[in-house]
């Protein structure tokens, strides 16, 4: 079973997928790097099956593994965050004004989507803290919790003059805090690499 991080071969006592992880891993490790993609007999290894790799034989599959530099995969993270952002301040603007003009079903179909850039934006910085140990400021990731459970219980509630505004004022100014933010940390953790 041929097995390689990036083009150096991988020698394992365990021709299995886990075990090709695990010494790739540590080669990784051992020069500052990361796993970035793993490939199977030239096909992608989705995330499920590397959440938990089979140790099955492999027999003459091939494994390759890519590798980078943590630093600037977590830059390039929050510099994708930053901008996918700067895109949902002008999304949470036309929901608002939606709401506004009582087209409320079409505005809720839209919501979702800034959720979900919030939430992405959100699961960034906790990556970023963990993968390279720089943290957003606790204020701006608490003052953005305490928005979206305001959020969530002006929805409940189904109080759409609240749900507008936050969208349109509260929410706008947090995402250009954290758009700020985000290209603080970016900063930081280039000059960290």
């Amino acid at each position: 079973m041929p097995a390689f991080l990036d083009d150096r071969r991988i020698d394992t006592d365990r021709p299995t997928l886990a075990g090709v992880l695990a010494a790739g891993a540590e080669m990784a490790e051992a020069d500052g790097r990361i796993i970035v993609e793993v490939r199977l007999d030239g096909k992608d290894v989705d995330g499920s099956t590397l959440q938990s790799p089979p140790d099955d034989d492999l027999g003459e599959s091939e494994v390759r593994l890519v590798s980078a530099d943590p630093h600037e995969v977590a830059g390039q993270a929050l510099a994708d965050a930053g901008t996918q952002l700067d895109t949902t301040r002008a999304r949470q603007a036309e929901v608002a004004s939606l709401i506004q003009q009582g087209k409320v079903a079409e505005g809720m179909s839209r919501l979702g989507e800034c959720l979900a850039d919030w939430q992405t934006a959100q699961h960034v910085v906790s990556s970023v803290g963990r993968l390279v140990g720089v943290h957003g400021p606790a204020p701006t990731i608490d003052a953005l919790a305490a928005l979206l459970t305001d959020l969530r219980n002006a929805l409940s509630g189904q109080d759409w003059a609240t749900v507008a505004d936050l969208l349109a004022y509260d929410l706008d100014e947090q995402a250009t805090a954290w758009i700020a933010m985000l290209d603080d940390l970016r900063r930081t953790v280039r000059d960290a690499g």
